[in-house]
């Protein structure tokens, strides 16, 4: 009978909760990076079930049973309806990095400049604004700036990535970039601290299309390529989202310190330090339908690390 009450109000608590979460289907993780799956076009059906799957497992422990306990009650009881909704989960959490496009995730602070074009060729462009150029640096050590960036390119995907510690870039550059290079350059804002998000399209040295959102609303945009009503009372995250889809982009959820992480804990940069380039992963804690830590890691074609003049 207690455990029917703590369950119940466990359930509602988690549906309050559930409602006012914007989230996409992954429900427990943790990482430096944000967890990835996490995007805020959508409530998840999957939250309020999969908390409730892990309240239920809990129940079953009673309060002061360690982890062998969680683990013999989950093998022991029958599987249930909350079981599918993690299945779900890590099957996303797991699918080909190859073939993701869109994007992972919002919830964080991120400045992403993307360009169609081969790590070499876009490094290369950047490093006229750098004071230093590390090609092929994953699983190298080097010296940490107080200002940085990395260029890297994904497995099976066309455009690389231009993440940084600053600002060294800006749109004038990101501008001359699609001329010098004479392909595409996009350059990504995303903020869940100020619910901002948007997008600029640069090509052959011009800005063709412009799209900004905040709280949920469409606040900009601009477009020689399509209809300017187009965007007119669309949802913003799906709409952002299928612009990268329609052009083949993926925004993977990597912050500028993933290369430096561990995978589980944001790591602490001392400029002048030394550290080792690593490809940490992103990793899943899940209680359903069993205990377990779910490991998925990227693969990198390429990486590059810029040093910026401060």
């Amino acid at each position: 009978m207690i455990q029917q009450l703590i369950f119940e109000l466990l359930r509602r608590l988690t549906r309050r909760w559930s409602r006012r979460a914007r989230v996409g289907t992954l429900c427990v993780a943790r990482g430096s990076a944000p967890a990835v799956g996490r995007a805020r076009t959508t409530r998840s059906k999957y939250l309020h079930e999969a908390i409730l799957g892990v309240a239920s497992t809990m129940l079953l422990l009673g309060c002061n049973r360690g982890p062998t306990a969680l683990a013999d009650a989950a093998a022991a009881r029958p599987e249930s309806r909350y079981d599918k909704p993690m299945k779900d989960v890590i099957n996303h959490f797991n699918r080909s990095w190859s073939s993701r496009r869109g994007i992972e995730t919002t919830d964080y602070n991120a400045k992403i400049v993307f360009a169609r074009a081969p790590v070499e060729r876009f490094a290369a462009a950047l490093a006229t604004h750098a004071v230093e150029w590390n090609k092929h640096v994953l699983g190298r050590e080097v010296v940490v700036a107080s200002a940085f960036g990395f260029v890297f390119r994904l497995s099976g995907h066309p455009w690389s990535l231009f993440v940084e510690s600053g600002s060294s870039i800006g749109v004038d550059e990101e501008r001359t970039l699609s001329h010098t290079l004479d392909a595409p350059v996009i350059e990504y804002i995303c903020s869940d601290t100020t619910s901002v998000h948007g997008y600029e399209l640069f090509e052959g040295g011009r800005t063709v299309e412009i799209f900004g959102a905040q709280d949920d609303q469409v606040t900009e945009f601009r477009s020689s390529l399509r209809d300017r009503g187009i965007a007119d009372g669309s949802n913003p995250y799906k709409f952002l989202a299928q612009f990268l889809v329609d052009h083949d982009v993926y925004e993977p959820g990597i912050p500028y310190d993933y290369f430096f992480s561990d995978g589980h804990v944001g790591p602490t940069l001392v400029p002048g330090s030394r550290r080792k380039v690593r490809n940490p992963g992103f990793f899943l804690q899940t209680f359903r339908p069993e205990p377990a830590e779910v490991h998925s890691t990227p693969h990198f074609e390429r990486v590059d690390y810029l040093v910026f003049k401060r």
